[in-house]
């Protein structure tokens, strides 16, 4: 990206439209092997790709589920954003197991762990992503 956006650039309408046309690319397989760094990590691949967001910028708000909390915690938080209005265009949802954490960076336990982004608008979206969890 290669200039900041006056705007924020992730809505609705543009990731409907980017949606269909990454979908839809010319001489793509929909099966077809890829490296796992491509797959895992797109925006890697798109140099200063925080500026889609705008000069406002955005939120990531990202935190761990405990496996005994199961479905049912991952289910009420998603209903808690669903409720408030806010929306997130940018979701990672990943599965963590039991092995011990190798450093001071990683998740420390085994569960779900949900990285969600917000673009910035005032102050609900601060109060918001401080309630969230």
């Amino acid at each position: 990206m290669p200039f900041m956006a006056p705007f924020s650039l992730v809505n609705t309408a543009t990731l409907r439209l980017f949606n269909f046309l990454y979908y839809h690319r010319p001489g793509i397989s929909r099966r077809r092997r890829e490296h796992f760094q491509s797959f895992f990590f797109p925006l890697d691949s798109v140099a200063n790709w925080n500026r889609l967001y705008g000069q406002r910028g955005f939120y990531q708000y990202q935190c761990v589920i405990p496996e005994q909390a199961g479905p049912e915690a991952t289910a009420q938080l998603l209903e808690k954003i669903a409720r408030s209005g806010q929306g997130s265009f940018l979701a990672v949802l990943k599965q963590f197991g039991r092995l011990s954490s190798p450093g001071m960076l990683s998740f420390p336990r085994c569960g779900v762990t949900l990285a969600l982004d917000f673009p910035k608008h005032g102050r609900s979206d601060r109060a918001f992503v401080h309630t969230a969890g």
